[in-house]
């Protein structure tokens, strides 16, 4: 288990934050594609897509494989492209200024999860909370906006804060 202290967010490691934020959108591409391609229906659309390929490439095999490869490219595609855009989105607004997103409303915070990686001290996780109200009930409530914890750590230290 890897020993980490949750603190505050600072200026000084915004490089660190923002690295670490794009590598934490961009890992669940995979896991999206891989489950996209799971789902029983798209495997039947893969498998008639290939069958469509082997038909009209003349009972070719490579023409079947062609057609389902390319499917499953279109997928992984449009999985990346979701995954690419969300982060784009929040890299352009409240990532891009952090200091003003998040530290100075009081009902905002983003903290770091610090670990000592190989003798350094490295920004490991990230959390951005940021405060809504409810009109409806007049309740005020935060929300966690971001969570990146791509070395392991555990939902737990959600917790501590």
């Amino acid at each position: 288990m890897i020993e980490f202290s949750i603190r505050k967010y600072g200026p000084s490691e915004e490089r660190e934050v923002l690295a670490l934020f794009r590598d934490g959108i961009l890992e669940h591409v995979y896991p999206a594609f891989f489950r996209a391609m799971s789902n029983v229906d798209h495997l039947g659309l893969t498998l008639s897509i290939s069958m469509a390929g082997y038909v009209l490439g003349g009972s070719s095999y490579f023409q079947a494989f062609f057609f389902g490869f390319a499917w499953a490219g279109l997928i992984y595609s449009c999985c990346h492209e979701i995954y690419n855009s969300y982060m784009m989105r929040r890299l352009n607004t409240d990532m891009a200024d952090i200091e003003s997103s998040y530290l100075e409303n009081p009902d905002n915070g983003f903290w770091v999860a610090e670990a000592d990686v190989n003798g350094q001290t490295r920004v490991v996780g990230i959390m951005g909370v940021m405060g809504k109200s409810e009109e409806e009930h007049g309740e005020s409530m935060s929300i966690p906006v971001h969570l990146m914890s791509p070395c392991g750590l555990s939902s737990s230290s959600v917790d501590r804060l």
